[in-house]
Parts: structure tokens; sequence; C-alpha cells
């Protein structure tokens, strides 16, 4: 096992942590290192395979706290949507996808959205698993819809990690059926996995004694942040 595999390793419990603690981020973390360490070919599929070990086990420990009604109707919007992006054979333009993101995380934190209809969440469960294909984290994109209807900590954190479930499951699935994914050490995979796991429990011990005012303030500047990230990794992309 490499150093790069150990670093994976120890950032994927970091990231699960940070996820718990603060709503978002830790996939985004954990995308970002992927894409300086692993080949191309291997990202998403990885990606997706280790957010999808830590989201179903988040969605676990939170299970009391999900709501399915709209875990449901994003179930549905998902299998539309990752079954739109895995017949799709052109090239989308990354950035045109990143500043969209980008541009929808702010406008939902500065803009007051009245509560969304079933259609309206159908169409953000297919647009943000049609994307999911493509640019690997939407974490962000779906925390930003969840955030408009849930601001209660446990409910918010429970009910986006059985979404992510839901479309992780669908775009591993949609990846072994259109790609050949070679060479991925499994040992290393099952390790990141469990390194999340262990992240996720020691969040919640840390995230049990933060108040829901502050987790809502923390949710708003991770949300934050995140869409500034996006920004400047497209101004970065620009110069380089």
């Amino acid at each position: 096992m490499s150093t790069l595999d150990l670093f994976l390793i120890s950032l994927s419990f970091i990231s699960s942590f940070i996820t718990v603690v603060f709503g978002i981020g830790g996939g985004t973390i954990m995308l970002l290192a992927m894409v300086a360490i692993l080949p191309p070919a291997q990202i998403i599929m990885i990606h997706g395979l280790v957010q999808l070990s830590s989201n179903f086990f988040r969605a676990v420990m939170f299970r009391k706290t999900v709501v399915w009604s709209k875990v449901n109707v994003f179930m549905l919007a998902s299998f539309l949507g990752v079954g739109i992006g895995t017949l799709l054979t052109v090239e989308l333009p990354v950035v045109a996808i990143k500043l969209s993101i980008a541009v929808f995380i702010l406008f939902t934190l500065f803009v007051k959205i009245p509560a969304m209809t079933t259609k309206g969440w159908l169409v953000g469960g297919v647009v943000s698993s049609i994307l999911t294909m493509f640019v690997g984290a939407t974490g962000t994109l779906v925390a930003a819809l969840v955030n408009v209807f849930e601001q209660r900590k446990d409910y918010l954190i429970g009910t986006l990690a059985a979404m992510m479930v839901v479309q992780h499951g669908l775009k591993v699935i949609g990846l072994l059926l259109v790609a050949h994914v070679v060479e991925i050490d499994w040992l290393v995979v099952l390790c990141i996995c469990t390194a999340g796991i262990l992240g996720t429990l020691t969040g919640k011990k840390v995230g049990q004694r933060m108040a829901d005012d502050t987790y809502k303030k923390g949710l708003k500047i991770a949300l934050g942040l995140s869409a500034l990230w996006i920004i400047v990794d497209i101004l970065m992309g620009f110069t380089t």
C-alpha cells in the first residue's frame, strides 16, 4: 500500500467527519484529492463507491430522521437522471456545469425560495443525477435543495444521506453497465470506505453537542465556501 493510498484512507476519515459535523463538504474534498492522485478512468467510479458506503452508513445512523416522502420523489428522479446521463454520448462542458452548480448554491443562500412542489423535486433530482455522471460530486447541489425545506440538523443529515445513497448507487450501476474500469485496488477501496465509516461515527459524537442554530450557520458557510471554491477552480482553469 503506497503513501498516496494511506493519504486517501486518512482523508476519507476526515472528509466523512466534516460531512457529519457540517452537513456537506466531505465528498468534494475527496473528489479533489482523487483528481490529483488517481487515473482519470477510475475517479468517478471509486469516488462513487466510497460515497455510497459512507452515505449508506450515515443514512442508517440517522434513519429515524429521514424525510422519506422527499427521498421517494428523489429516487424516481434519480432513476430518470442516471438513465439519461448513462445514454448521453456527448461530452458536456464541465465549466458550464460547475458554474451552474455554484450559481444555484449561492442563489439558494441569498434568495428565499418557497417550498418546492413535487414537480420541482423531480426536476432537481433529474438534473443533479445527470450531472453526477459527469462531475462526480453533486452532494453540495442536493444539500442546497434539501436545505430549502429542512434545516433541522439531524433531519437534513439523514435525508441528504439517503438521497446520496440512491444517487451514488444508481451511478455506480450505470457506470458498471457502460464503462470498463481497470486496475482498481479493491483492498484500498475497502480501507477508504472503512475509514469513512469511522469518520462518520466520530463526527456524529461531535455533532450531537452542536446546537441547531450553530449547525445552520456552519452549513451556510460550508455551502458558500463550496460555491466560491468551484468558481475559483474554474478561474484557475482558465489561467493555466
